[in-house]
């Protein structure tokens, strides 16, 4: 995943992501049941928690995502541990859960620093 600059994309770029993130979510919430709830929560912490390890690499750092073993081990579910993920990440950091500069995605998509 890359980390995309406030004000690079143009709203009707994101506008149209967030629409067929909303659809697929959907899909997701219906497909999922109960006994699920566990092991989404569990990987979904550890996926999170391994992306706070982060490698120096030259002038610049990397970090562990875990996408491939989540998606393994959730199937269509981690595509609601990306956006648990995600919305945690914005909700935690400075300023409101989900709050935009200039019309565009937050810039707390990057929780870990």
């Amino acid at each position: 995943m890359v980390h995309i600059s406030d004000g690079v994309l143009d709203p009707w770029l994101w506008e149209s992501g967030w629409a067929v993130t909303a659809v697929i979510l959907a899909y997701t919430l219906s497909k999922m049941k109960t006994e699920d709830v566990p092991r989404l929560s569990v990987i979904t912490a550890a996926v999170f928690v391994s992306s706070l390890v982060h490698l120096s690499v030259g002038p610049t750092s990397v970090h562990f995502i875990l996408n491939g073993f989540a998606g393994v081990m959730l199937g269509i579910l981690a595509y609601l541990r990306v956006s648990l993920s995600r919305s945690s990440c914005s909700a935690s950091s400075s300023g409101t859960a989900g709050s935009q500069r200039s019309g565009s995605m937050p810039s707390t998509w990057a929780c870990p620093r």
